[in-house]
């Protein structure tokens, strides 16, 4: 390679970190070009050390990314390394401006142009050090071994900032780029303030860390105290807290009465935890569960389990509810075969029906006439097995499950517990509560109900289980089969207007803070507060409007009246708007409408649907969100409508004329059920036929293909529902004849009630005689009056046109 002209000097880039004038440094130069043009140099030979944007950069890069200022250095020594390669030791001298920058050969080449120090301000400068030097000190004090040396070398230098300041960039460790930035920095002010930046991080780090320093000596001394004072106390015969803690532990144990197998398990965790120091973790966890299940009621209650008089049990619960005599019945028979020792089909109890019917308040009403205590497991929210039966106390976040952990709350072995909305289980997912229970309701397994975190089984037979739910079909066949069944019905009128005046009011003062004087309504007010803002089989719906007038009363007191007097007239200012409206029922006769009755649960409700027919190809057209049965259900009254068809004059031909749009309102519920059958039926035939259906007669029932009524379920509810909104008759199935014995004597005389066994006796009933001629709109002739009739000429006149033809 040809030498370069002088005074041109090889430009060198330090990947990592850069060299600052009056510092050495050792580089490894593995480059050939680089190594060449070096091995011909002689040594103390100047080179040129530059600063690059990017040290990563390839050298056609480099070309174009090299800083202005380099530092300008003497080559002190080399030594070629095996392999390939050389490891030079460089001296700065001074900062040197790059000029003139070529590439010869595959090596940068610069001319070392001057680059002298700005003259700044001074006095500025002096400040600068200054601080810069205090700061060092601080630093030397608290890290000597990382910043003493610089510290003590630093001050000879005196007043010279260029030297200290290159000193001390070369010795603190810093990012490439603030490297650059203090080599490219001719102004000794700024170099001052950039490095007082630096050492200001340091200092931050350095304090953090004596901190934490501090927080760990201050512990340490605190464990060593704490072995003294042990080792003191072991001198003097005294026992240390955790053996003291272990003796407890040990006279609990003993004198708690265990099954067997329980005082075996619990023995060897107290001797796991008497093995244990005091500052392990794993004795905390063993002392809690230790603690944990010596409190578990383990002995046998000292009283008989059902210490009350029969006849005082059956008067608290009559006291408790109004209504509801098949439930008392029902819980009065369970309650005497288990107090007799007898068996039933199941160890619990669940009670069934519409939201607001009373099943919890009635299950506390059981605790409280058993004398017994009570306890509440939402089982609806639990989706998970652990849930119910625990968590092992070996794993990570064990605890007890809900049902010994309740058991432990209320301190008693024979509880009243209330399992909460079972039917809401199968909400979970791929849960397993649904498995927990199963053992829990089981008679054969509830003796030995097992707790993952106990570790051992407990006794749950002397425990009264009482289950609620709103939708039997929602609760798994298995719990099903283990538990007595008792229905809860709707409430009718008068038997919501005495649960108002005996429980919801006094309860709704109760709530507002206020006496019996400062919130009366009167009979009428209270009556039509039940009919215009309630529509509900139970009576939640009516405490909340209660509540929300004991609220009102409130704020007239603490304003300084006397309180509310609701009549009848203020119930709309107080409450708003009537949110039960009649847009569900007709209000006088129509064709192709029908009201039929519901069955949900959460209560009965109207179901009405209306049919239109238009010329058209024999289409079916169904709307109102409909289930597959319902669905099912209009097919089946159509083929028994067009077999029959012709005895009310008609031709079955005209179904071929006409499509039929049958439609439920209220679209956004869904609505599925066989129910609707004889309701379909009798739209279906008004609509053919253009007699009127009557507007006060409500149907329910199913139909068969051969017009046969079949029995249906929920026939209290919809009766209720009926009579809520005005509804003068209804129409049942004869089939259930026997579920009409047990309605109050307030539902029979405010409902008349049609049974039938076919659908011609439900036509006859719901029908009215054909309206009479129609006018047209337009041209003012007879217009014929049923559809079909419209169908069938328009049929025949088609096919009069074809034969001409």
């Amino acid at each position: 390679m040809p030498a370069p002209t002088q005074p041109q000097r090889v430009l060198l880039g330090l990947p990592s970190s850069l060299l600052f004038p009056h510092d050495v440094s050792t580089v490894d130069v593995r480059r050939p070009e680089n190594v060449r043009a070096l091995s011909a140099m002689e040594l103390d030979t100047q080179v040129l050390v530059g600063a690059l944007k990017s040290p990563e950069a390839s050298l056609e890069e480099r070309f174009e990314l090299v800083l202005p200022i380099a530092t300008l250095a003497r080559l002190v020594s080399r030594t070629h390394l095996q392999g390939g390669g050389m490891r030079i030791v460089l001296k700065g001298v001074r900062r040197a401006r790059v000029e003139a920058l070529t590439l010869e050969d595959g090596c940068l080449w610069a001319l070392p142009g001057p680059a002298p120090a700005l003259d700044g301000d001074p006095a500025r400068a002096q400040r600068g050090l200054a601080r810069l030097l205090a700061a060092l000190d601080e630093l030397s004090a608290s890290a000597p071994e990382e910043f003493g040396e610089v510290a003590e070398v630093l001050p000879l230098y005196g007043s010279d900032v260029d030297r200290i300041t290159d000193l001390l960039a070369a010795n603190l460790s810093m990012d490439y780029a603030t490297e650059a930035q203090l080599l490219g920095e001719l102004d000794p002010a700024k170099r001052l303030e950039q490095l007082n930046r630096v050492l200001e991080g340091e200092l931050a780090r350095v304090r953090a860390e004596l901190r934490l320093d501090e927080r760990m000596a201050r512990r340490d001394r605190r464990e060593l105290l704490r072995r003294r004072i042990e080792a003191m106390r072991a001198e003097l015969g005294e026992l240390s807290p955790h053996e003291q803690e272990y003796e407890r532990l040990a006279t609990l144990l003993a004198s708690t009465p265990l099954p067997k197998a329980v005082r075996e398990d619990l023995t060897r965790e107290l001797e796991l935890f008497q093995r244990t120091t005091s500052d392990n973790a794993a004795a905390g966890r063993i002392q809690g569960h230790l603690e944990w299940a010596l409190g578990l009621p383990w002995e046998e209650p000292s009283t008989p389990a059902d210490p009350r008089p029969f006849d005082e049990v059956g008067a608290i619960l009559s006291d408790s509810h109004v209504g509801l005599d098949d439930v008392k019945q029902r819980i009065a028979e369970i309650l005497a075969i288990r107090q007799l020792g007898g068996g039933a089909r199941g160890t619990a109890i669940c009670f069934v029906g519409p939201p607001g019917t009373g099943k919890s308040s009635m299950a506390r009403a059981v605790a409280a006439a058993l004398g017994r205590e009570f306890l509440t497991i939402p089982v609806g929210a639990k989706t998970q097995e652990r849930e119910l039966a625990g968590l092992s106390r070996h794993r990570e976040g064990g605890g007890p499950g809900a049902i010994l952990a309740g058991i432990h709350r209320v301190g008693s072995r024979d509880p009243v517990i209330l399992l909460d909305e079972i039917d809401k289980l199968s909400l979970g997912g791929e849960g397993t509560a649904a498995g927990a229970l199963l053992l829990v309701l089981d008679p054969e397994h509830n003796t030995e109900f097992f707790d993952h975190y106990l570790g051992a089984p407990f006794d749950l037979s002397g425990c009264l289980f009482i289950a609620t739910a709103n939708d039997i079909e929602e609760i798994p066949e298995t719990l099903l089969d283990r538990m007595e069944l008792i229905a809860f019905q709707g409430y009718t009128e008068a038997e919501k207007y005495r649960i108002a005046r005996r429980h919801l009011l006094p309860r709704a003062r109760q709530h507002a803070g206020i006496d019996a004087g400062a919130l009366r309504i009167s009979p009428g007010a209270l009556r039509d507060l039940i009919r215009g803002w309630t529509e509900e089989a139970g009576v939640r719906s009516l405490q909340r409007h209660l509540i929300a007038l004991g609220r009102k009363a409130a704020v007239d007191v603490v304003r300084g009246g006397d309180g509310l007097k609701v009549r009848k007239a203020d119930l709309g200012k107080l409450l708003g708007p009537r949110t039960v409206g009649e847009e569900t029922r007709m209000g006088r006769p129509g064709v192709g409408v029908a009201t039929g009755l519901a069955w949900t649960s959460v209560g009965g409700s109207l179901l009405p649907l209306e049919a239109l027919a238009m010329a058209g190809s024999g289409r079916v057209i169904l709307t109102g969100s409909l289930g597959e049965v319902i669905r099912e259900s209009v097919q089946t009254v159509l083929s028994y409508v067009r077999t029959t068809i012709s005895a009310h004059g008609l031709e079955p031909s005209l179904f071929d004329e006409v499509d039929l749009h049958l439609h439920f309102p209220s679209a956004g519920t869904p609505k599925d059920g066989p129910s609707a059958g004889i309701a379909i039926a009798v739209a279906l035939v008004s609509l053919l036929t253009n007699r009127p259906v009557r507007h006060d007669v409500a149907l329910t029932g199913e139909m068969s293909l051969l017009g046969a009524v079949l029995p249906v379920g929920g026939l209290r509810e919809k009766i209720l529902a009926a009579g809520r909104c005005a509804i003068r008759e209804v129409i049942v199935p004869a089939l259930n004849a026997e579920d009409l014995d047990g309605l109050p004597e307030e539902i029979r005389g405010s409902v008349t009630i049609h049974t039938v066994s076919h659908v011609q006796e439900v036509l006859e009933l719901a029908l009215l005689p054909e309206r009479g001629p129609r006018r047209s709109v337009r041209g003012g002739e007879s217009a014929p009056r049923p559809i079909a009739r419209r169908a069938r000429r328009g049929a025949r006149r088609r096919a009069s046109e074809g034969g001409s033809a």
